[in-house]
């Protein structure tokens, strides 16, 4: 990623992620692109807000509820649109790395990477993410 200005970064992507964090744009727990984002070929460049929190792997949580709920609206707003993200937990030391915090202490879901269509198959692995998530949130 590339810092732009103090509000805005510029990631390469696929075109795929590209398409995904379009298609979700609108809600306050996305990360926020900018129509100038382009895309050629199967590569694209993302213009999103920057997040002066950081992620929540380096964020001290203050008001966990908040959190938990800016969490689960993100995911329900990417489930209403069709999508899961199979990377939200990841269980190599990178806990919540895809959940970025604004500076009004907002999280916002920003990496759509390891995203795809609903199915049984990752409903059931999300709802194991999403539990693991809270519980590592209410410990921390």
């Amino acid at each position: 990623m590339y810092k732009v200005n103090d509000r805005w970064i510029m990631k390469i992507t696929d075109v795929k992620e590209y398409r995904v964090t379009e298609e979700l744009q609108g809600h306050p727990n996305i990360v926020s692109m900018l129509p100038m984002s382009r895309r050629s070929g199967k590569y694209a460049s993302v213009v999103m807000e920057y997040c002066e929190g950081g992620n929540l792997t380096n964020y001290n949580i203050k008001d966990k509820q908040s959190v938990i709920e800016d969490i689960t609206k993100g995911i329900g707003h990417m489930l209403s649109k069709g999508y899961v993200n199979n990377d939200l937990w990841r269980d190599r030391g990178e806990h919540l790395a895809n959940f970025f915090v604004r500076g009004n202490g907002t999280v916002v879901l920003g990496d759509f990477g390891d995203t795809d269509r609903v199915n049984s198959k990752n409903l059931i692995k999300l709802s194991e993410h999403i539990n693991k998530i809270i519980e590592y949130i209410n410990i921390y």
